[in-house]
């Protein structure tokens, strides 16, 4: 782990790393903050398809995009409802 969540130092690591180092990387794991995808986009070969996201931030992502879905449709859901009663 490296302090900090900007692009410079995480690119500025792996590029320190010799490139067989770097080639033989299988998996990266991370969140969505799109520096550190970036950072490994410009530094590992083949890096989309090395890139997994925690299950925490997915997660969490997932739920978000229900719950902004969710309170989108409720008004309408409940506009029906009265109607129907």
């Amino acid at each position: 782990m490296l302090p900090g969540n900007c692009k410079r130092p995480l690119e500025l690591w792996f590029k320190q790393l010799p490139p067989s180092v770097r080639q033989s990387i299988q998996y990266v794991t991370m969140d969505f903050h799109r520096p550190f995808s970036s950072a490994v986009a410009a530094t590992i070969p083949d890096a989309e398809n090395k890139i997994v996201h925690d299950k925490f931030h997915l997660v969490k992502a997932a739920n978000e995009a229900m719950e902004q879905t969710r309170r989108l449709r409720l008004p309408s859901v409940e506009r029906r409802r009265r109607a129907s009663s």
